[in-house]
C-alpha cells in the first residue's frame, strides 16, 4: 500500500491487488453461477441432439416419398425398434444405424414399421411416431392430398 500526502492536507492511499476476501467472494459467486447454468447447456444440447436427430429421419423419409414418385412404383421405408432403418433408393439397399430415435409401434408385437409412399408422393400411414433417446417425442404427419411431411415435436406423445 502506498500513502501520499496532498496539498490539501488529505492523505491518499493506493494500494494494488485486491485481499483474499475479495478473491474468495468473486470465486464463490462464479461456482454458484456455473451450478446454475450447467444444468441448462446439458438440456440444450440435449434438444439440439433431437433436433439433428428428427431432421435426419425427415430427410430419409423425404428421400423415400421422392424415389417412389421419380421411379413411378410403390417405395417401403422401414423402422425397426433398434434404432435400424432400411429401404432402397437408386437401386440400392440403404441401412441407417443407430438412429437416436425409436420407432412408436401400434402393437405389441411388432418389430418394426413399414410405410410406403405411392407413386404419387402421398403416404400409406397418416403418422409416424418416434421417441428420442432423450425422452421427446416426434410425430411425423403426411398430407393426404399433396403428400407433404410435416414434423412436430413434444414432451409427451
Amino acid at each position: 500500500m502506498r500513502t501520499q500526502i496532498l496539498p490539501t492536507g488529505r492523505i491518499l492511499t493506493c494500494s494494488k491487488g485486491f485481499t483474499l476476501i475479495e478473491i474468495l467472494v468473486v470465486l464463490v459467486i462464479m461456482a454458484l453461477a456455473l451450478s446454475i447454468s450447467i444444468p441448462n447447456f446439458n438440456k440444450m444440447f440435449a434438444s439440439v441432439e433431437g433436433v439433428r436427430e428428427g431432421s435426419r429421419v425427415m430427410n430419409l423419409l423425404e428421400k423415400a416419398r421422392a424415389e417412389a414418385i421419380f421411379q413411378a412404383k410403390l417405395q417401403d421405408i422401414t423402422f425397426y425398434i433398434d434404432g435400424t432403418c432400411k429401404f432402397n433408393y437408386k437401386g440400392k439397399l440403404w441401412e441407417y444405424t443407430n438412429l437416436q430415435m425409436t420407432i412408436l409401434l401400434n402393437e405389441e408385437k411388432q418389430d418394426h414399421v413399414v410405410q410406403t409412399f405411392n407413386p404419387d408422393g402421398t403416404a400409406l400411414h397418416p403418422l409416424l411416431s418416434f421417441q428420442t433417446t432423450q425422452g421427446e417425442y416426434i410425430t411425423y404427419s403426411f398430407n393426404p392430398i399433396n403428400g407433404k411431411i410435416q414434423m412436430e415435436r413434444s414432451s409427451d406423445i
